[in-house]
């Protein structure tokens, strides 16, 4: 019979994939990419759970819309899923790379339930492998997870930020602060030494009570701190040391009856003085060591100036900063005319003589007893003197410095003083602002052309303040962080001695069924070529119909029933020459033709059986008839046909030795 005709497009889709695929092994050619990117994976996602940890450590609750432990989830559940994807590259790479240098079957079903189920890692076995210590690690992987949510917690921190803060705080100098008695001229007014307007007043008693400095509104979360500019005072002061008897106030008087002789000491004194100059002048004397003759002498000069106050905004509240000592002096405010430092000064020399005159006396009365005993004029006495002291030992009174009060009592007032609205009220106080030296209010002024000092009652300045508030923040507990990087990178070194000898594989392998079948040398699975890969098989094998029951022989006596994969619905037929192959369907296709050449045997028809001597055949072709005509050619010869076989009867192939 005439030789079929065949497709050579199907022929040579069918050479390409089982005769035209060699063994090639190398380092490079079969290097496992896809695991090894998956370990590369895995230990950026590790890198970048330890940098949302680093950024998100010690930041506000409230700049993260996504929360820090829902990145360390995803990235953890990431980094285990790649972890257990480059394990089963390894599982698969061991199991092939132990085939090919002989194993026996038991040690091949071993290693693959390594891969396969914890079940076979955790039961009791003698024996061990590299591939069952990255099993049980890789099944405690997922631990990380736990470990990374608890290294990412939130609790309450101080944050610092910057914010825009517009306060009602006057910039402009001080003016009326005492009352108009009289006018001696057009420029000249008499003013009370002793009275204050009411808002002056008000300011006094506000400190006196202790009223704190309510800033409306309050556009500060926490505390704010910033420096203002506002009405105070520079001061110029010097310090030394003098004899108590040079002390004013001290030395000898008589008794209201010219009896005895009283010697006086002045312990501590201080004076405030509104003075000429259009300054405070303040003097203190204070016995600040005991058994001493002599005390220390401070003495200061308040002048008008435009000063920068650092102040702190808390809770709405206002307070100062600055040292006493240690202000910023914008510039001073230098004055002309009379009666402008009862004007400008007048309120604040009062306050401070209702809080600081005062002094503290020793008396020895000398006679027929001698007796020494301390007067206390006024109560700033008390406040400064010290704890040492003892009420029946005169000598042993000492006194701090009062100095650095007065500075900070000053400063205050001068705080408020700027917040607190002063109408214009007296007619004079506009020629005061007039008559100050040029660069001072006059800037202010002329930034409002057209506009009465009324502009300098309650204008607002904006700054720049740092905000300090308590608020929720993440914190990073990096020893959790450390225990799940322990885990990852365990795990990842545990897998990369999986992939040892990759080299030694010839074609891409996997641990798929078919392919396994293949290898087993299945006579279903014949057709394919004995190095094909599993795609390979399927795609020329895919639509070959399977099923698993149980195959039987003409008669029981002949071959007893037996489990296993065959096609479905085939009954086999003996015909002469032909031959049952152990139940199993050899080469069967219902309505197919075969030829055989070689031996010029031909059988034709119904054959579903062929009996045929491989050694023998020299060329044979298959032609099957279904839905349209597929023929294939295979050239035969010695076949060298890679199965599995007994590891005494094969020797390990040779790059491009093998064909299919």
């Amino acid at each position: 019979m005439a030789e079929p005709k065949c497709p050579t497009s199907t022929a040579q889709s069918y050479a390409s994939i089982t005769n035209t695929q060699p063994w090639e092994p190398g380092v490079l050619t079969r290097t496992p990419w896809s695991g090894l990117a998956a370990l590369l994976g895995a230990v950026v996602c590790a890198c970048l759970t330890v940098a949302v940890l680093a950024v998100s450590d010690g930041q506000p609750v409230v700049d993260w819309s996504i929360r820090p432990p829902v990145y360390l989830a995803i990235l953890s559940a990431l980094t285990n899923a790649l972890l257990r994807f480059a394990f089963s590259k390894g599982v698969t790479i061991a199991w092939w790379t132990e085939s090919l240098h002989g194993g026996t079957v038991e040690s091949l079903h071993r290693n693959w339930g390594y891969g396969d189920s914890i079940w076979a890692v955790i039961s009791p076995t003698r024996h061990f492998h590299s591939l069952r210590v990255a099993a049980f690690i890789v099944a405690f992987v997922a631990i990380d997870g736990p470990l990374l949510q608890r290294a990412s917690s939130v609790s309450t921190a101080q944050h610092h930020s910057t914010v825009s803060l517009t306060l009602p705080i006057r910039p402009g100098p001080v003016f009326n602060t005492t009352l108009v008695l009289g006018r001696l001229g057009p420029e000249d007014v008499i003013r009370s030494r002793n009275d204050y307007t009411a808002e002056f007043s008000d300011i006094a008693q506000a400190y006196t009570n202790r009223k704190e400095l309510i800033l409306h509104p309050n556009r500060c979360r926490g505390t704010c701190e910033t420096t203002v500019a506002a009405a105070g005072f520079s001061a110029a002061c010097t310090a030394n040391r003098t004899a108590i008897a040079d002390v004013p106030g001290s030395g000898a008087i008589d008794d209201e009856f010219g009896i005895y002789t009283i010697q006086r000491e002045v312990f501590f004194a201080v004076s405030v003085e509104n003075a000429p100059d259009y300054t405070i002048a303040v003097r203190a004397f204070f016995r600040d060591k005991t058994n001493e003759k002599t005390v220390a002498m401070h003495y200061c000069k308040f002048f008008p100036a435009i000063v920068y106050y650092d102040i702190r905004v808390t809770n709405g509240t206002i307070s100062l900063l600055s040292s006493p000592t240690s202000k910023r002096i914008l510039e001073l405010v230098h004055l002309t005319g009379t009666s402008f430092g009862l004007l400008l000064n007048g309120g604040f020399a009062l306050a401070l003589e209702d809080q600081y005159n005062g002094s503290a006396v020793v008396t020895d009365r000398s006679g027929v007893a001698i007796l020494r005993t301390i007067f206390m004029y006024g109560p700033v006495a008390r406040r400064y003197m010290s704890k040492f002291s003892s009420g029946s030992e005169v000598d042993t009174y000492s006194f701090a410095d009062p100095m650095p009060d007065i500075f900070a009592t000053l400063d205050e007032l001068s705080l408020r003083y700027a917040m607190t609205d002063i109408p214009m009220m007296d007619p004079d106080s506009w020629g005061a602002v007039q008559i100050l030296e040029e660069g001072n209010v006059n800037r202010w002024l002329e930034a409002h052309p057209g506009e009465t000092p009324a502009t300098l009652l309650r204008p607002n300045q904006t700054v720049q303040a740092r905000q300090t508030e308590l608020v929720p923040v993440y914190t990073s507990n990096y020893p959790y962080l450390a225990a799940a990087l322990a885990v990852m990178l365990l795990t990842t070194t545990s897998i990369i001695p999986t992939f040892y000898g990759w080299w030694h594989l010839g074609r891409p392998m996997t641990l798929s069924p078919i392919e396994i079948a293949k290898a087993f040398d299945a006579k279903l699975l014949k057709d394919a070529g004995s190095n094909a890969t599993a795609e390979e098989i399927v795609t020329l094998l895919g639509s070959r119909r399977v099923q698993y029951g149980v195959s039987k022989g003409q008669e029981l006596v002949d071959m007893p029933p037996k489990v296993g994969i065959t096609m479905p619905n085939i009954k086999p037929v003996v015909n002469e020459g032909a031959e049952e192959y152990d139940g199993m369907v050899s080469l069967s296709e219902t309505e197919d033709n075969a030829f055989i050449e070689g031996d010029r045997t031909s059988i034709e028809g119904d054959s579903t059986s062929v009996e045929r001597d491989s050694a023998q055949v020299k060329h044979w072709s298959v032609c099957r008839n279904n839905a349209s005509l597929e023929c294939v050619e295979m050239q035969g010869g010695a076949v060298s046909q890679l199965m599995m076989m007994d590891a005494a009867d094969v020797t390990e192939p040779r790059k491009g030795e093998m064909y299919g």
